[in-house]
């Protein structure tokens, strides 16, 4: 497996989504125009049958969190505070568009050229341009972008209605679920350096991968470090005997619980003197948000495990958020 393998792949996935779009684009409106009223009920009751359930997926409302005193000063609250209001405003929004669905459907209101926005998309299994407010993968359908979207709403709702939204954040965060992971490792980071009286430009990101509960207790305890799940790997896999990464021909595989600290650059290389030489040399693994490559989220230092650095670079190794 290399990276023009994987480019090809990525194209052939892409090619054959778009296919099935263009199969399935107003055919059912069409029938509507060419048969008469029976067919064109026949899609609005196919519609309005799917439409409910996304509207019955959905929790009622994701209500926002209140600034209050200190907090503002918290990094790790901010961060929070932008994804709940950026998700509770999207809530209200799509809640309120399959509402307006729903009523067009069964004849309660008229058809216009907004309704028609978001029911030519879903009839297509595409997702209504003015409901993208974050980036997700575009081969993605509009049944998976509604439970994606609930599952991101839940999160974040867990998260705010604790009673202790630090020390929830440190416990484990879904990170492909978030809607800015960057944001939420700058946070992160932020909330580290003012913990200790740090500077930013010293400090360096450190990934453990499978920790052991006692060293995750130990971690939340110290408030030390960050808990993270749900991501994924091509070209390479976690060897959970060895407990290190390795080359695999598997195109992609989920990684373990993730441990995220923030450490001084001069802690971390102090670390690493006296060890081999090859175990002193690292490569810059990216992390990318989805596997479309296309929005790079971070660059993680990662031991070469005596491998020479070109050899991860060639086979197209990287981290995917989602």
């Amino acid at each position: 497996m290399n990276v023009e393998k994987l480019n090809q792949i990525r194209a052939a996935e892409l090619l054959i989504f778009n296919t099935n779009v263009i199969q399935g684009t107003g055919d059912d409106l069409d029938q509507g125009d060419d048969e008469g009223e029976n067919a064109g009920a026949k899609w609005m009751v196919t519609l309005k049958h799917k439409v409910v359930k996304y509207y019955d997926l959905l929790p009622l409302q994701l209500d926002t969190l209140k600034r209050v005193g200190h907090m503002v000063k918290n990094p790790l609250f901010r961060f929070l505070e932008r994804e709940v209001s950026v998700l509770s405003s999207l809530l209200q929004k799509v809640r309120s568009d399959l509402k307006l669905v729903m009523d067009v459907c069964t004849g309660e209101k008229k058809s216009s050229n907004y309704t028609k926005s978001i029911t030519e998309p879903l009839c297509a299994e595409k997702v209504p341009e003015h409901w993208k407010k974050y980036i997700v993968p575009v081969q993605m359908t509009a049944t998976e972008w509604i439970t994606d979207f609930q599952r991101r709403v839940d999160q974040v709702h867990k998260l705010a209605s604790s009673g202790n939204q630090d020390s929830a954040i440190r416990q484990g965060i879904w990170f492909g679920g978030l809607l800015a992971p960057e944001a939420y490792l700058i946070a992160t980071q932020q909330a580290t350096a003012q913990q200790h009286g740090w500077s930013l430009e010293e400090l360096e990101l450190k990934v453990d991968f499978d920790p052991t509960q006692e060293d995750i207790d130990q971690i939340l305890n110290d408030a030390a470090g960050f808990i993270v799940r749900g991501l994924a790997m091509e070209s390479a896999a976690f060897d959970t005997q060895d407990r290190n990464i390795k080359l695999t021909s598997e195109l992609s595989s989920s990684l373990p619980t993730m441990l995220l600290r923030w450490l001084r650059k001069d802690t971390v290389e102090n670390k690493t003197k006296g060890k081999d030489e090859g175990t002193n040399d690292f490569v810059m693994l990216p992390l990318y948000l989805n596997r479309s490559r296309q929005n790079l989220v971070y660059s993680l230092k990662m031991p070469t495990f005596g491998l020479p650095q070109f050899t991860w670079y060639q086979r197209g190794v990287a981290m995917f958020a989602s």
